[in-house]
């Protein structure tokens, strides 16, 4: 694959050692056939995993209509925005991924202690929950921070262990 010379810079975790990359593809980026297959195959995917649960609903209650349903999808596909993600988050920053599951955590915490069941919370009303808390709580970011650092502390401690 060619890289750009002056191609963004992305960030990975794997077993809490952080490795940085370059991004090949980056906005006016000119897709190959290839290319443009794995991203509709992935948008086929997407469609097909968000759109799940409408269908499922629809059959449970007797009225899965397919030009309804046809209707919904179309009017989901307009509003639609590839790649990013409206009921949950989704970052490529460990610190702000771990940031995210401390304020998932407490979003779950606050919901139970309003008498709602972890398993009657959906992914939306979750992530709703969980923005208001990350937004009114900037420490839970230092947290984050405090413990990515731990963990690749921890797993820098553990490579050196297990290759002396």
């Amino acid at each position: 694959m060619e890289i750009q010379q002056d191609a963004p810079v992305g960030e990975l975790t794997i077993k809490g050692v952080s490795l940085k990359f370059s991004l090949p593809f980056y906005d006016g980026y000119r897709l190959r056939q290839n290319d443009a297959d794995v991203l509709n195959q992935t948008y086929r995917e997407n469609l097909s995993n968000n759109f799940r649960k409408v269908i499922e609903e629809a059959i449970e209650k007797g009225n899965a209509d397919p030009q309804v349903l046809q209707k919904e999808l179309d009017e989901y596909v307009i509003s639609y925005d590839f790649g990013v993600r409206v009921g949950g988050f989704k970052s490529a920053d460990p610190i702000e991924t771990q940031a995210i599951t401390l304020a998932k955590m407490l979003a779950k915490k606050a919901l139970r202690q309003q008498g709602v069941k972890t398993k009657d919370i959906d992914n939306e009303r979750l992530a709703s929950v969980a923005r208001e808390i990350l937004e009114k709580n900037p420490s839970l970011r230092a947290r984050a921070e405090t413990i990515v650092k731990a963990k690749n502390a921890a797993a820098k401690d553990f490579m050196k262990s297990t290759v002396a």
